[in-house]
């Protein structure tokens, strides 16, 4: 029973209230990242768990070239114009901060024996985040800190960061902290801080496409704004999402739609529809011939 008549969801996040409490194996995990438990009866892999493996982990990688590559439009984009005015600052400063989030979540998902242990007490079964999850989120970083000094040497149109970027920063990194001292204080699991970074990984990702959506509303134009990176954005969360479903769907294990991977589930779902909007305005915005935009250029 969960510890104080807590609810079952919440219980593996709770620390043991006697520290000799029982590890959830009777065996200890290995050592390693990818590890399943110890013990004489682990099934064997078939030949059509190894192709469902494969095929997951081709998938994997697929994305993380689409959504990677997706970067380099707009590094280009800045630098060929020596300007960043139709990239939106406030978008960039969001992103950064939520790249190091997803970095955190999906590398100590992936390396630490001790937050797998945790996680498999909670949904019975191990993270699905990926190798590709975490060279994607480590890739994914290196390019915001470009972005981000295009976006400090380059000409900015006027664009500053906004207060509300500025509160909606201290709201999120305050929570942190907060989950920070409880888990320190053991009320938490230190899974629950991990699972923290996670999900403000999706709010940024809730809301940091917006700046852009209003700028490009705005400048009644998305010149300086690549879609070929929006594109690539596209293919990256079809992708992203599929390898979640087949995983799921071969394993008869939802976990990860059902709370357990919810950062990589709404990175993909979020991507989509709000690329989908920038296509929308790209098509909108785009120069007609002889006629002149509020940006001043001529289709």
């Amino acid at each position: 029973a969960a510890p104080g008549g807590t609810e079952p969801f919440m219980a593996p996040f709770l620390a043991p209230l006697e520290p000799n409490i029982t590890a959830p194996f009777a065996v200890p995990v290995a050592d390693v990242p990818f590890a399943a438990p110890v013990n004489s009866t682990a099934p064997v892999a078939s030949q059509s768990d190894l192709a469902w493996d494969i095929t997951g982990q081709v998938i994997g990688w697929m994305y993380f070239v689409a959504w990677s590559i997706s970067f380099y439009p707009q590094v280009w984009t800045n630098w060929r114009k020596k300007s960043v005015a139709g990239f939106s600052i406030d978008y960039q400063v969001l992103n950064i901060q939520g790249y190091v989030c997803y970095t955190i979540f999906n590398s100590v998902m992936f390396f630490s024996p001790v937050i797998r242990e945790q996680y498999f007490a909670w949904q019975g079964a191990f993270p699905g985040s990926t190798a590709s999850d975490v060279a994607f989120g480590a890739h994914g970083l290196l390019m915001c800190a470009i972005l981000a000094i295009q976006s400090i040497i380059y000409e900015r149109g006027g664009q500053t960061v906004s207060k509300l970027t500025f509160l909606y920063t201290g709201l999120i990194w305050t929570a942190i902290v907060v989950v920070g001292i409880l888990v320190g204080a053991k009320v938490l699991l230190l899974l629950w801080l991990i699972q923290a970074f996670g999900f403000v990984k999706m709010s940024i990702t809730l809301v940091k496409y917006t700046p852009q959506v209003y700028l490009n509303w705005k400048r009644k134009s998305t010149e300086g704004f690549s879609l070929p990176g929006v594109l690539l954005d596209i293919s990256g969360g079809v992708l992203s999402f599929l390898q979640m479903f087949l995983m799921s769907f071969h394993s008869g294990k939802w976990d990860q739609f059902e709370g357990g991977n919810i950062p990589k589930f709404g990175l993909s779902v979020l991507t989509i529809v709000f690329d989908m909007i920038f296509v929308v305005q790209e098509y909108m915005y785009k120069p007609r011939p002889g006629k002149q935009h509020a940006n001043g250029y001529v289709g």
